[in-house]
């Protein structure tokens, strides 16, 4: 379903005479055949879904609007270009001065209207060690979303989960489930001379964790599992590299999952999330759990 300027245009404060249309935010879960695993009522995971859909859809939308006119330099309803400059300047703010934004109008218009399928919901994660501090994660090869119980809790470091965290959870994961995928994790590596950044596939990474495991245990790597080692290696979370992959490597930001998340905050509250201090060794919970 499409809907005219007049209603979409609610979040720029903007109403054209035009009879141009934008989509409709319509990101959606499949979960009729999702496995919940016990601990949490069904009514309360509704409830979250159903909370976290309605914020990520609004932050969608406003990322629908907002690329539209970072990439529409004239406009009749856009007198002095305004509206371009206002919003090519948010893109660059979160995507970096060298940010494709045609492809970020032409990607945010295919993420907003995705269903990502919901394989399982509730995943304890104390059972699972490696599973610490997970929200979610997209298995690369069915696109399928696995919710953990951190998901549904009440807090999280010390913050309170709400649905401005949980939608930053599912733009991020709808950005690994679509047609395009995203990444987390980035290595840099020399080609024709220069040093380029690469994203880092699912494959790659538990190589080098494999690797760097054995290196821990004080046990010696064979030659193919020295070569398994990423080096530099770098996340894109907000509350990790994102502002050194964003200073860098600004050209392929939209291949980063953490992005899309940031976008739609941005986009939304005018201002970025809490930020990581350069100098913390540790995240502030805040700049990981998002609220208003």
């Amino acid at each position: 379903m499409l809907l005219r300027f007049a209603f979409v245009l609610s979040f720029i404060g903007v109403v054209l005479c035009s009879n141009l249309t934008l989509p409709e935010a319509n990101l959606r879960l499949d979960r009729s055949k999702t496995q919940v695993c016990d601990g949490v009522p069904t009514a309360k995971i509704n409830k979250h879904h159903e909370d976290a859909l309605k914020e990520a859809n609004t932050q969608l939308q406003c990322m629908i609007n907002a690329a539209y006119w970072a990439t529409t330099k004239s406009h009749p309803g856009d007198k002095g270009g305004k509206m371009h400059k206002k919003y090519l300047s948010m893109i660059h703010d979160v995507f970096g001065k060298e940010a494709n934004v045609e492809l970020i109008n032409k990607r945010v218009q295919t993420l907003a209207t995705t269903t990502v399928v919901v394989a399982e919901d509730n995943i304890p994660n104390e059972k699972y060690p490696k599973a610490k501090g997970t929200y979610a994660t997209v298995y690369d090869v069915t696109r399928e979303l696995y919710l953990f119980s951190d998901y549904h809790a009440e807090k999280n470091g010390g913050q309170p989960m709400t649905k401005v965290s949980r939608a930053r959870v599912l733009i991020h994961e709808a950005s690994h489930a679509y047609e395009k995928w995203t990444y987390d994790w980035w290595s840099a590596k020399v080609q024709n001379g220069k040093m380029r950044s690469m994203p880092v596939n699912t494959p790659a990474l538990n190589l080098h964790w494999a690797a760097k495991e054995k290196l821990d245990r004080g046990e010696k790597l064979t030659p193919e599992e020295k070569s398994h080692i990423l080096n530099p290696l770098t996340s894109g979370y907000w509350h990790d590299g994102y502002e050194t992959l964003r200073e860098y490597m600004s050209e392929m930001m939209h291949d980063n999952a953490d992005s899309w998340a940031v976008f739609g905050y941005r986009c939304l509250y005018d201002k970025f999330p809490v930020a990581r201090g350069p100098r913390d060794k540790k995240a502030d919970p805040k700049s990981v759990v998002w609220n208003k």
